[in-house]
């Protein structure tokens, strides 16, 4: 890993660490006050406003990042890739608003809340200013990571002002759609220091058919990943989805923190792969995957150890129906690390968007049908287990399709390294969860401790690649400052 690569993996982790444990914070404190059933309420309505928000982005995140990073070093190339992408998201946000606005107008489960889906729809129209790709093709991960905190920082402030009530759940909405939309204001107050004025000769045509396959991309793992939660909204209660909906937040939160690595890689893998250098793309491939399973495998046994310390501690009584759902979906955590590399970055740096569509639609398929056929009979857990699944017929794909371009390889070593510090985890863990009461944030904080450190200390005496690379980046850089 590169200087930069390493200092970017830094700020894209410290960004996804910020992004996702502001969610967590924020539903913590908003949980013991709203209670389950209006945040089911509120949670539902953010995943409506999701599948528009994946519309309006048009599949444009993903491959402005790759087409960026292979224009980064051309000012006037990024300027005006710049300026014909943002032409295509005006126009597919307009449309996206559009038809929001018609379905919650014309469904009376939407039209009952009109206040609170014109507040959750706001994030649509802060669409119309995303231009997060663009800084991360450039790779200005540093400037990233420092708008999100401070940004984050102001919303978590205002919570406790504007919310004491039940009543004030729209309050929290507002605050949430706030939180991700100043970011975007942000971005286009600053995007005048890369790019030049627009010109008349814009290229937009070409753009449309490599956009339209991540946008079928980007619809179809909406759908997977939102379709549960969509479904129980209309099969059961606004507790049970508040429940629901509180579990797959900390499972993503998690699964954030782990992905944080392969994020980065993203760009560095598109100049790789144009660059034709097959020998070193597979390695950091190899490297990037060792890395997030070393974070995503500990991260997914403590969820489900702690799971009923975990819900109970953070969201309250209320919540208990989520302890077996965290069980459940925390299994997904180490299959999502490995699936965001191999399809989000594998498949597509390497031009091979139509067998990643084809491996979403599949378990989009998969996952509706178990949910149609499953949630009125089995309920919330039937919908866990649904996304499960999904996960693992997206892993088999990837891997089967990527097999040209990556060779995983995981020696002996290897993984002796890891199930042997994971066992010792998981037995120390569950023994402090035994003898004592994770009752409180610190006791909890304790066992992760104790138990991290075990696992991390194990791994080192064991020679687990992962975790001497990372003991060594940061050793160099304590020492020189550099890496």
């Amino acid at each position: 890993m590169s200087k930069s690569l390493v200092k970017n993996s830094f700020y894209n982790t410290l960004y996804k660490l910020v992004t996702a444990l502001y969610p967590l914070v924020a539903v913590t404190y908003v949980s013991h006050i709203l209670l389950s059933e209006k945040m089911g309420l509120v949670s539902y309505s953010q995943n409506i406003v999701s599948y528009f928000t994946v519309v309006a982005a048009l599949g444009i995140p993903t491959y402005g990042i790759r087409e960026t990073a292979v224009r980064a070093n051309d000012k006037e190339k990024c300027s005006q890739l710049f300026w014909e992408l943002f032409i295509i998201n005006v126009c597919s946000t307009t449309i996206a608003v559009i038809s929001y606005v018609v379905l919650v107008l014309a469904v009376d489960k939407f039209s009952e809340y009109k206040t609170l889906y014109a507040i959750a729809g706001l994030q649509i129209v802060f669409n119309y200013l995303n231009v997060d790709w663009f800084y991360q093709g450039i790779e200005d991960y540093k400037y990233i990571s420092v708008r999100s905190i401070a940004v984050k920082l102001i919303a978590l402030i205002a919570l406790p002002l504007v919310i004491h009530t039940q009543d004030d759940y729209l309050w929290y909405a507002l605050i949430y759609c706030l939180a991700i939309g100043g970011n975007n204001i942000f971005n286009i107050i600053r995007i005048r220091k890369y790019i030049c004025k627009p010109c008349f000769k814009l290229k937009i045509l070409k753009h449309l058919k490599s956009i339209s396959i991540l946008l079928m991309v980007s619809i179809a793992v909406e759908v997977y990943a939102m379709i549960d939660t969509t479904m129980l909204g209309f099969f059961c209660d606004d507790s049970i989805v508040g429940c629901y909906s509180n579990a797959m937040k900390l499972t993503r939160m998690v699964t954030t923190m782990a992905t944080a690595v392969g994020t980065v890689l993203f760009p560095r893998l598109s100049v790789i792969y144009s660059n034709k250098q097959e020998e070193q793309f597979n390695e950091l491939v190899n490297k990037g995957i060792k890395i997030m399973l070393m974070i995503a495998l500990p991260a997914s046994v403590g969820l489900i150890v702690c799971s009923k310390s975990i819900i109970l501690l953070f969201f309250g009584n209320t919540f208990e129906k989520a302890i077996p759902l965290l069980r459940i979906l925390a299994l997904m955590v180490p299959i999502i690390a490995c699936n965001t590399l191999m399809g989000g970055q594998v498949l597509v740096t390497t031009n091979q968007e139509s067998r990643y569509v084809i491996t979403v639609i599949i378990a989009s398929i998969v996952n509706v049908i178990l949910n149609a056929n499953c949630i009125p009979i089995f309920g919330a857990t039937s919908a866990a287990i649904a996304s499960l699944i999904s996960e693992l017929i997206d892993l088999i794909l990837y891997n089967w399709f990527a097999r040209k371009y990556v060779h995983l390889h995981f020696s002996k070593r290897y993984i002796i390294s890891i199930i042997v510090p994971l066992s010792m985890y998981c037995v120390v863990s569950r023994v402090i969860i035994t003898q004592m009461q994770l009752n409180s944030f610190f006791t909890l904080m304790w066992n992760v401790i104790v138990c991290v450190g075990l696992y991390v200390g194990l791994g080192y005496i064991m020679k687990n690649e992962s975790i001497i690379l990372v003991f060594e980046k940061c050793r160099k850089f304590l020492k020189h400052g550099n890496v």
